[in-house]
């Protein structure tokens, strides 16, 4: 049974991914704005629910503040009168202990209003937690489906690299008789012209073919030879961002991979 490679993105599992850099000076044609899927949609009302709940807080504090400065106020005012009344020697007594009494109740407002404002961002986080917990790998879906949308838009206006793409991948199979490099048709062109260049390199004593091959989508490619296939396309890029992808999520939690969503949502 012939082995198969997998070529994927770099990461600390061995691959390979070739995503070409963006045209210079190329201005992205602008579409009409896609209705929002499932999971985009409860990004937005988690956002809504999250900035309801921060005004909330916001609220409370400031709430908090004003009634602090009116007990301060009005503890200073019944000093001032308690002097008009001609209390002169139990005035100093009194203001003190006026202002002392006030400053304790506006702390202890205070510290109320910051507990339920606290309590209110802690709601909110939670149910936000068991928002995202609830999409699971939806999250990760909806995000590499953007990259898909994103890359092969990029490789209608900027086409992949398909020399230098091809130039790693015979390079592991240096030891081959025959050689075969399947590319899609879109890139067929700039194959043969990058064919002399696989040819003079003397990676191996094989001959080069190459192939047009219509299962093989623009930008990628695969190589065949008695060891085996070396698979360089792009929905095989994407199965192994996919992995690697659910892999982060495993190991930081949905949290954290959610807020990054969440906040890129959310952004203007």
């Amino acid at each position: 049974m012939s082995k198969l490679w997998k070529i994927g993105i770099h990461t600390e599992v061995e691959g390979w991914v070739a995503i070409p850099a963006p045209h210079a000076g190329h201005v992205p044609r602008t579409e009409a704005p896609a209705r929002p899927d499932s999971g985009t949609a409860t990004m937005l009302a988690m956002q809504v629910q999250w900035q309801q709940a921060e005004q909330t807080a916001a609220d409370l504090l400031n709430e908090a503040r004003v009634m602090q400065e009116e007990i301060l106020a009005q503890a200073l005012w019944d000093a001032q009168v308690r002097q008009q009344q001609g209390y002169a020697e139990g005035y100093q007594r009194g203001y003190e202990n006026g202002m002392a009494a006030a400053a304790l109740q506006g702390d202890q407002l205070v510290e109320q209003r910051l507990q339920q404002a606290l309590e209110v961002v802690k709601v909110a986080q939670q149910t936000r937690e068991r928002m995202l917990a609830a999409t699971g790998s939806g999250l990760s879906k909806v995000v590499m489906r953007v990259v898909e949308i994103l890359l092969r838009r990029e490789l209608t206006v900027a086409p992949a690299n398909i020399e230098s793409m091809v130039t790693a991948l015979l390079q592991q199979v240096r030891d081959a008789t025959r050689v075969e490099v399947h590319v899609s048709s879109n890139d067929y062109q700039a194959a043969v012209a990058a064919y002399p260049s696989w040819q003079s390199a003397k990676l191996g004593t094989w001959e080069v073919a190459v192939v047009p091959d219509a299962g093989v989508s623009t930008g990628g490619c695969q190589v065949f030879s008695e060891a085996g296939r070396l698979d360089a396309t792009i929905e095989t890029q994407l199965e192994r961002m996919q992995e690697v992808l659910n892999q982060y999520f495993a190991e930081e939690g949905t949290s954290l991979a959610g807020r990054v969503l969440f906040d890129s949502v959310a952004a203007p």
